[in-house]
């Protein structure tokens, strides 16, 4: 890949009736966020609202008390 290019990468989770739990786009670059269990990390703060749009929760690492 090309110096500055951008690779982004789709996660689409759904349960086993075929529901959508999650779809995102990531920015897959300089290296995936998610490998192993920070990818169950990940997508536990990614939900999909009623238009597909993948929105993200705050997460503990994300606030800042």
């Amino acid at each position: 890949m090309a110096s500055g290019a951008r690779a982004t990468l789709r996660v689409l989770v759904v349960e086993a009736n075929g529901k959508p739990i999650a779809d995102a786009l990531v920015d897959a670059r300089p290296h995936p966020p998610f490998l192993g269990s920070d990818m169950v990390r990940y997508l536990n703060q990614v939900r999909t609202d009623a238009s597909g749009a993948a929105t993200r929760r705050p997460s503990r690492e994300d606030s800042t008390t």
